[in-house]
């Protein structure tokens, strides 16, 4: 993007340099860009899935399934734990860390979940899943509160 800005800069007369020195500019740019995006997939992304998980296990006193995956039980009912980053560009998709909750589909096929709780039909590991809620890392208390509330009523 900063490069076709140049570019087109340069294009119009505006940027007085030459075309080495905005090749080096556009190339050093792309460079930067790209070691930046590498540092955060591989230093902070898995760092983080650990600081959520350890947040996760305490807050739910869920059980730990993977490095991005935990369990716990509530009304009877077995609630999973997934944790996955999503790192775009697009502004209009879901932006850093997504903390989602599963419930296998046929434990719930029979329970009305009020809101906040949603249906939507979803799979982990080709198992059959209802995701019924999603969330950040700041949000788990408040998870916590709604999915006790909403499964207390439901059993």
């Amino acid at each position: 993007m900063l490069g076709g800005l140049i570019l087109g800069l340069y294009l119009a007369g505006q940027v007085k340099v030459g075309v080495s020195r905005l090749a080096a500019i556009v190339l050093f740019g792309a460079i930067g860009l790209g070691f930046f995006f590498y540092l955060i997939e591989t230093k902070f992304v898995p760092f983080r899935r650990k600081q959520i998980l350890k947040k996760v296990i305490k807050v739910f006193d869920a059980r730990v399934l993977s490095d991005s995956r935990a369990e716990f039980g509530v009304g009877g009912n077995t609630v999973i734990v997934d944790i996955h980053f999503a790192l775009s560009l697009n502004t209009y998709s879901v932006q850093g860390e997504v903390i989602s909750f599963h419930v296998p589909k046929d434990s719930v096929d029979s329970l009305e979940l009020p809101k906040p709780l949603t249906r939507i039909e979803a799979s982990l590991d080709h198992m059959p899943t209802y995701r019924i809620y999603q969330t950040n890392g700041m949000g788990l208390k408040l998870a916590k509160r709604r999915i006790d509330r909403c499964f207390a009523g439901n059993t």
